[in-house]
């Protein structure tokens, strides 16, 4: 996710970086719960494996 930040900000020199990370923070959020939910509750990620098969 940083180097996709950088390349962003070289593509549009003139929004300022901390513009782009204040972009990018709701889809940080959103890696940080799902890691969270998955560290905690571990049988989620296990449970999606057992409705496939």
């Amino acid at each position: 996710m940083g180097l996709n930040i950088f390349i962003i900000h070289s593509m549009a020199p003139r929004i300022p970086l901390t513009e782009t990370f204040k972009g990018i923070l709701p889809f940080l959020a959103a890696d940080l719960i799902r890691i969270i939910l998955l560290v905690l509750f571990p049988a989620i990620s296990l449970g999606f494996v057992y409705l496939i098969n």
